[in-house]
């Protein structure tokens, strides 16, 4: 039997974040699991423009990572609300980098994210992006337990909707 404490949902609070912040709640409600909600605010590089307009690149990090703590409270409310226990971070980094430091550090069990839809496999995927990102990590998680029929029968469904 799976087993999962600790489920991720990173978010830039766009749409497709949205939906996968639903999936990563149902996950959380139905293992009585830990729901963390991750934003990462990008660095900012500087250029032309902080030559113009000089603004310590720390006190715009504070700025934007105080709408993202609002905006993680709002949508943390929301899962409250589902019975899920909710833990909000905002970090600061490159996306990509930072989830997968996350994780490990936190020790995730699954990670729920949506998708940019920015290629043809991403545009196929983007009814359900956040279906086929939870078909691999529990394809994962049965496969690290050792139940080899439910990580096949996971992998087989992220296959079928991938394409790999």
């Amino acid at each position: 039997m799976i087993k999962l404490k600790k489920v991720l949902v990173p978010t830039d609070f766009s749409e497709s974040a949205r939906h996968a912040l639903t999936y990563g709640t149902s996950f959380a409600r139905e293992y009585e699991a830990e729901l963390t909600l991750l934003h990462v605010v990008e660095n900012l590089t500087v250029g032309y423009a902080s030559d113009l307009f000089p603004v310590p690149m720390q006190e715009v990090f504070q700025e934007i990572s105080g709408y993202a703590k609002v905006e993680l409270a709002k949508l943390g409310e929301e899962a409250r609300a589902k019975g899920v226990t909710v833990v909000e971070q905002v970090v600061q980094g490159k996306p990509s980098a930072e989830i997968i430091r996350f994780a490990r550090e936190t020790e995730v069990d699954m990670i729920v994210l949506g998708t940019h839809g920015k290629g043809m496999l991403d545009q196929a995927l983007a009814m359900r992006p956040e279906l086929y990102q939870a078909h691999y990590y529990l394809y994962e998680s049965h496969r690290r337990t050792g139940d080899d029929a439910k990580a096949r029968q996971h992998l087989e469904r992220y296959q079928a909707v991938t394409g790999q």
